[in-house]
């Protein structure tokens, strides 16, 4: 069995900007935003962040939230912490990076398979299904619904997302 964690971290700026007054709401609707265009790199971990991004982007679109840049720090970031935590591999335990400032989902699913690009969207997707359980009449925070907030956040600028595989093939 391999595991494969899959990290999504959002930069302090971003957080800063939420605090300083950015809507506390998400918005309904519909967006023609396009995300911008990175220099491509030809690897599988910078292909899966690519993908990872543009589904965040497809989502944000919907809340009128501009779209995601990558940051190449983030990235290297959420790298790293799925590396921690495919060595670690155990689901069970799971827990976030040590530090603050940054916000961070993570998706994880045991019995992973190549091609492991697919999870990008896996994640997202499950991620953005708790949007059923946000109040948008009342907005705030809920445990329930904190992993879609963070994706559709309107201050949130940027994102670094990485993958890793356990040895039982867990993707982190």
């Amino acid at each position: 069995m391999r595991t494969t964690v899959l990290i999504f971290m959002f930069s302090a700026i971003m957080m800063l900007g939420i605090s300083e007054g950015a809507p506390k709401n998400p918005r309904r609707g519909t967006s023609h935003h396009r995300a911008s265009s990175p220099v491509k790199k030809n690897n599988t971990n910078h292909e899966f962040h690519q993908l990872c991004r543009r589904a965040h982007n497809q989502y944000r679109a919907k809340h009128h939230a501009p779209p995601l840049k990558s940051n190449t720090t983030l990235y290297l970031l959420a790298r790293g912490w799925a590396n921690q935590l495919a060595i670690q591999d155990d689901p069970k335990n799971v827990t976030h990076r040590p530090g603050k400032g940054l916000g961070e989902n993570i998706y994880w699913m045991t019995h992973s398979q190549a091609p492991y690009k697919k999870y990008a969207q896996l994640a997202v997707d499950a991620w953005y299904g708790e949007n059923v359980n946000y109040t948008y009449e009342h907005g705030g925070f809920s445990a329930a619904t904190a992993h879609f907030t963070q994706l559709v956040w309107i201050a949130t600028t940027q994102v670094g997302c990485g993958y890793n595989v356990s040895r039982t093939n867990t993707i982190m």
